[in-house]
């Protein structure tokens, strides 16, 4: 187990190195089909900040139905990145943007 506090270490790293990056406000969701659903990426400038295949918060490794949901959900992740908070949303915030 000892692994795992190098690893927390560089996650924590690089979600503060992204909150920094992207109080300029450059970021972008892009949509991408995902199996039979959708996910999305954030984007700033050419960098990738978020792979997100799947629906966060809801648990399991299910696509988001719609490309509209998948949307607006990474789109709530860049104003959380862009006012300097944490990306996480919660299964309440996912499923209010239905």
């Amino acid at each position: 187990m000892r692994w795992r506090r190098p690893i927390n270490a560089a996650l924590g790293l690089l979600l503060l190195t992204a909150l920094t990056a992207c109080r300029d406000g450059g970021l972008r969701c892009h949509v991408v089909r995902e199996g039979e659903g959708y996910g999305y990426v954030i984007l700033h400038a050419d960098d990738t900040l978020i792979v997100q295949p799947y629906m966060p918060a809801v648990g399991g490794r299910r696509p988001f139905t719609t490309r509209r949901h998948a949307h607006a959900v990474g789109e709530l992740v860049c104003r959380k990145l862009m006012s300097g908070r944490s990306p996480m949303v919660s299964r309440g915030e996912v499923e209010a943007l239905r």
